[in-house]
């Protein structure tokens, strides 16, 4: 369960209700799969385990939880996907990302054209030219 303390920061409690970790939070998520997203204080996010280890150590401007083995994350270039090591996918970046289904996703580059890219990053289909 995620709950925020009375000093204003996030953190995990455990199925007894005691803290699941020592840290203090900006923001934290739910956890999915055993695996949650948090913020720090500088604003980035990361995730961590149920221990609250972090997982990878990568930090990001914006983060989701893992869909699929995977996990939308956004750095000063734009939006991508990542893999459980907090790697890259491929080295494009998007105005907007959605999750992988069946090895497909739809993103929105910054220009406003729309694709459907594969795992590797590779154009699928053209779904709104300039």
């Amino acid at each position: 369960m995620t709950v925020r303390n009375s000093s204003g920061s996030y953190l995990h409690l455990t199925h007894d209700l005691a803290p699941a970790y020592a840290a203090g939070w900006r923001y934290a998520g739910d956890f999915r799969h055993g695996i949650a997203v948090v913020q720090g204080e500088d604003g980035r996010s990361t995730h961590i385990d149920r221990d609250g280890h972090l997982v990878h150590g990568r930090w990001f401007n914006d983060l989701d939880v893992f869909h699929k083995g995977f996990a939308r994350a956004r750095d000063s270039r734009g939006w991508m996907h990542v893999d459980r090591s907090g790697e890259p996918l491929y080295s494009r970046r998007f105005a907007a990302v959605e999750p992988f289904y069946n090895g497909q996703a739809r993103v929105e580059h910054h220009d406003g054209d729309r694709e459907i890219i594969d795992e590797h990053g590779d154009m699928v289909l053209v779904l709104r030219p300039k």
